[in-house]
């Protein structure tokens, strides 16, 4: 008989909620209205002040939409710019390329 390790349909399933938070959101709605209704409500009345419905609104947003994270835009150099480009975003090689071209010509003279 094998012992320890994971087993397959072991433990919780993703999602799922214990029987105290169940019983807590069965009651919730049982009592009626839930406080992200109430304040939904408060932003939707039209006869409500305008800052309490900005407030309203404010206050349920978390709950309605989701918060962007943030994203660190440096590459692994430190810089702001993406490896092997420079900053006006042609490739550093291609610039070497063009930089080798230019000092390989000698500069014109005005022979005027």
């Amino acid at each position: 008989m094998a012992r320890g390790g994971k087993r397959d349909g072991a433990g919780r399933k993703p999602g799922a909620v214990n029987k105290a938070t169940q019983q807590s959101r069965k009651a919730i709605s049982e009592s009626g209205l839930t406080p992200l209704q109430y304040l939904l409500s408060v932003m939707r009345d039209e006869n409500s002040e305008q800052s309490e419905r900005v407030d309203a609104a404010h206050k349920a947003a978390p709950y309605v939409h989701a918060k962007l994270s943030s994203v660190d835009v440096r590459s692994s150099d430190g810089s702001m710019t993406p490896k092997g480009l420079d900053a006006s975003g042609i490739s550093t090689a291609a610039l070497r390329e063009i930089m080798g071209a230019m000092s390989d010509k000698s500069p014109d003279t005005d022979e005027s």
